[in-house]
This record gives structure tokens, C-alpha cells and sequence, in this order.
């Protein structure tokens, strides 16, 4: 369990990384999947956690 919460981690912050890192002159749509697919890692990840 451990090693799965250390890797949607991981891709969380890969994801945040990819959207503060793209160009400021794209448009917000382009830059939002990577940060929107660490989110939902994170939120499929969540019952782990909580349960």
C-alpha cells in the first residue's frame, strides 16, 4: 500500500510540475490534463488512505 501511495504521489506532483512549468502563453486548457490526471490519481488513491 505504501509503495501505491509513494507512486500517486509521485504522479501528483509530476502533474503540478507539467502545469507550473508550461508556457505562460498557452491557453489554460492545454496546460490543465496533467494537473487535472493527478488529481484524479490522488482522489482514486483516497479510500487507501481513509478506509
Amino acid at each position: 500500500m505504501l509503495l501505491t501511495l509513494l507512486g500517486v504521489a509521485a504522479y501528483a506532483v509530476g502533474g503540478v510540475v507539467l502545469f507550473a512549468t508550461a508556457h505562460r502563453d498557452r491557453p489554460l486548457i492545454t496546460r490543465l490534463p496533467p494537473l487535472a490526471m493527478g488529481a484524479s490519481a490522488v482522489l482514486m488513491a483516497a479510500p487507501l488512505v481513509v478506509g
